[in-house]
């Protein structure tokens, strides 16, 4: 009986501490990108949230919205792609990301390694097989 609790006194810690290094991590991480967004004029996204593996970034509507033509946009996304990779390599993390913007909702989703899509101006379509690098 004593074995049995303390194999799952083991498992449990062996689960827990996984689960609370990410946890703390993922603040680190999401801290690090806002105070980058707050303190770097050459910012290019106003706030940022990290949710599992998964990385949210909000850009200003007059960045991605009309009248920017479409290379401006996909152009502007490769910047903040740079500049959010660049605070992972920090924190030695892989996430993907996903850039919104208030009027739109979700403009751009990319893996770590740079492969993803970018929502053209007209909302409806996508540029599938896009590379933000």
């Amino acid at each position: 009986m004593k074995k049995f609790f303390l194999t799952i006194a083991i498992l449990t810690m062996t689960l827990i501490i996984p689960v609370s290094v990410s946890a703390s991590q993922n603040s680190d991480l999401a801290s690090d990108l806002n105070n980058y967004a707050k303190t770097n004029t050459d910012a290019d996204f106003t706030k940022a949230t990290v949710k599992g593996k998964t990385i949210t970034v909000t850009v200003d509507d007059s960045y991605v919205e009309d009248p920017v033509e479409e290379l401006g946009r996909e152009s502007f996304m490769s910047d903040v792609f740079s500049q959010v990779k660049k605070i992972q390599k920090k924190h030695g993390t892989k996430y993907t990301l996903i850039v919104k913007d208030k009027k739109s909702g979700k403009l751009a989703k990319a893996n770590y390694k740079g492969s993803g899509w970018v929502r053209n101006s007209n909302d409806k379509t996508e540029i599938n097989d896009y590379d933000f690098n």
